[in-house]
């Protein structure tokens, strides 16, 4: 990102803009307006959420030399979501890969493949997305924005 005016050109890494875009949200929150607002203007809906974990489950699904059709694919995220939602683990661990690898033997592909690919993106998707959060957390408390 570059900046000018009157004098010498300024550049701001995307990190420094991440920064500031952060402290603005913060600084506005303490201001009176509604954060939860502010956020949601910024983030991606459920129906965008669900969109990208399919495209994570297709790509995985080329690596192992399958192809599914991305709207039966976000049949089976939604299905086996609602199965992980109503069972009993914290979460729904275990209970949504078993999901989404019956939807995917379902829809035709091998159970050893659909296996794989499952385990292959999940991670990606629920598993790895908390570790950055935490990350960006703790940068956060170092930084007093929080």
């Amino acid at each position: 990102m570059l900046y000018r005016d009157s004098g010498p050109s300024l550049t701001i890494t995307r990190l420094q803009q991440v920064e500031h875009e952060t402290y603005l949200t913060l600084r506005a929150g303490q201001a009176g307006a509604a954060v939860s607002e502010i956020i949601e203007a910024g983030t991606a809906g459920p129906s965008k959420a669900a969109l990208l974990v399919a495209m994570t489950l297709s790509v995985s699904l080329r690596a192992f030399g399958d192809h599914r059709w991305l709207h039966v694919l976000i049949v089976i995220i939604t299905l086996a979501g609602i199965i992980g939602g109503v069972s009993p683990p914290p979460g729904g661990m275990g209970m949504v890969e078993a999901g989404m690898i019956l939807g995917l033997t379902a829809a035709g592909v091998a159970e050893s493949a659909a296996t794989a690919e499952v385990f292959i993106q999940r991670p990606f998707t629920s598993y790895l997305p908390p570790i950055w959060g935490w990350a960006v957390l703790v940068w956060m408390r170092k930084k007093e924005y929080l």
